[in-house]
């Protein structure tokens, strides 16, 4: 399955075209949905002992905002290294300016 999940971007990349920025953009996207994921898991989960339930009260939220500040610094980090080239390569193939922008 991991195999066939990581196929879907090699097709992309080698037949549609994808950029760097489409690709990293996908990964990114993989692992906001892996985190929510595990915040689902966590919430279904049934501890067996009573003080257990406290730690996944505590858990939860506390898994919530680290992953959420790991996302929140990964997708800068993607938009701002790799979205510029993006941008600058579609400007040079001749697409319409910006009002009030330069070419």
């Amino acid at each position: 399955m991991l195999v066939a999940a990581n196929l879907v971007p090699l097709v992309g990349v080698l037949f549609f075209g994808w950029t760097v920025f489409a690709t990293l953009l996908l990964f990114w996207l993989e692992n906001v949905i892996v985190g929510a994921f595990n915040v689902l898991r966590m919430l279904v989960a049934q501890p067996q002992i009573g003080a257990m339930w406290a730690a996944k009260l505590f858990m939860i939220p506390f898994f919530t905002f680290h992953y959420g500040m790991f996302v929140t610094v990964h997708g800068v980090f993607v938009l701002s290294l790799f979205r510029r080239h993006t941008c600058t390569q579609f400007r040079s193939r001749g697409s319409p300016r910006q009002p009030g922008g330069s070419r």
